[in-house]
């Protein structure tokens, strides 16, 4: 297996951006779709849990590349 060159070619930082942008998309879609506010705030706060959740993981993902894990 050939080793990797760049930080973006990691699986893992692929996955959590497509993580990312389906989960804005799906709220974006909620609050386009005139849900109830209550529903939309409960959208959004999620929203922000999985944002911060695959940070994170992005985060672990770099301090590993910076040690040598590629």
């Amino acid at each position: 297996m050939s080793e990797r060159k760049s930080l973006t070619e990691s699986k893992i930082i692929k996955s959590s951006q497509v993580i990312k942008l389906a989960t804005i998309i799906a709220t974006l879609i909620g609050i386009l779709g005139n849900q109830s506010p209550v529903l939309i705030i409960i959208s959004l706060f999620l929203t922000v849990i999985v944002l911060v959740a695959s940070g994170i993981i992005d985060l672990e993902r770099v301090k590993k590349w910076n040690k040598g894990d590629r």
